[in-house]
């Protein structure tokens, strides 16, 4: 199961199933995602470079953002 977990990855579009089952391997596999930041970095590793991309410059646009 720490395979499968290990190598999840994003099937064509179907993001709705990886969700699904990243949730499941996390809850199965708890040593795999230890706390918050390694969860993040194993359910932002299992998605397509575009997403991944849309990601990095929305993380980005975040810390240039102005104070309020």
């Amino acid at each position: 199961m720490e395979d499968e977990f290990y190598n999840l990855v994003v099937k064509g579009n179907d993001l709705k199933t990886y969700v699904r089952r990243f949730q499941e391997l996390a809850v199965l596999c708890p040593n795999m995602v230890p706390n918050s930041e390694k969860h993040m970095e194993a359910f932002i590793g299992g998605l397509p470079e575009s997403l991944k991309e849309m990601l990095l410059l929305q993380n980005l646009r975040l810390w240039r953002k102005p104070p309020t």
